[in-house]
Parts: structure tokens; C-alpha cells; sequence
């Protein structure tokens, strides 16, 4: 696979709104219910984080 140039990035890249009432607080007592927002070259999808390997 090639790689792609990439354009340099800029702080100000990553401005965006994020409503106050969205942001989490504390985790969820269940987790999981936990999601993440994935990124990819089609749309932005929802996928839930029970998957992810847990860091010590």
C-alpha cells in the first residue's frame, strides 16, 4: 500500500463544537454501554469499546 502526502495539520484543525451536556464527567458504572466515535475515509460511525484492551 502507498502512502498518501499528508497536509501539515494546524491546531486550529481540531476546533469544533462540543455542547457542554456531551462531554462525560465520570465513566459510566456500566461500561458495557461505552462507545467511541471511529473515524474512516467513509463516515463517522459509532462502535462500542468493549473491545479495547485495558492498560496498566
Amino acid at each position: 500500500m502507498a502512502l498518501l502526502p499528508c497536509a501539515p495539520m494546524l491546531i486550529s484543525d481540531f476546533d469544533y463544537e462540543l455542547p457542554d451536556e456531551l462531554i462525560a464527567r465520570y465513566p459510566a458504572v456500566d461500561r458495557r454501554g461505552s462507545r467511541l466515535l471511529e473515524l474512516s475515509d467513509t463516515r463517522p460511525s459509532l462502535r462500542g469499546a468493549s473491545g479495547l484492551v485495558a492498560c496498566r
